[in-house]
């Protein structure tokens, strides 16, 4: 994993980072996957970490990913809610099908 860029925004307490994924031969990781590795990778709490941005071009063995870290978890709810709740939605419904099945 390479860092491209980070930007710190000190207003909204968060700080924006890219990174550059290899996955040589391997479908794009997933989200859950790339946030625990990123959530490592800057020794920071994985609920922190919200995934904003995978970018993936066809025939590429990379991934661009760009996610925000929050300092805070009270400052996660108030600017990033509506992407918390849907993400766990959706995590949600997927969990259902299996179920299912």
């Amino acid at each position: 994993m390479k860092k491209l860029y980070e930007k710190d925004s000190q207003l909204l307490q968060r700080k924006r980072i890219a990174f550059e994924i290899p996955h040589e031969n391997k479908p794009t990781p997933k989200k859950e996957e790339i946030k625990k590795q990123i959530a490592s990778e800057l020794n920071v709490d994985e609920n922190l970490v919200v995934m904003k941005h995978i970018y993936t071009d066809y025939g590429e063995h990379k991934s661009k990913v760009i996610v925000n870290v929050y300092k805070d978890a009270n400052i996660l709810k108030k600017l990033d809610t509506k992407k918390v709740k849907k993400v766990k939605e959706n995590a949600e419904k997927k969990e259902k099908a299996k179920e299912t099945k």
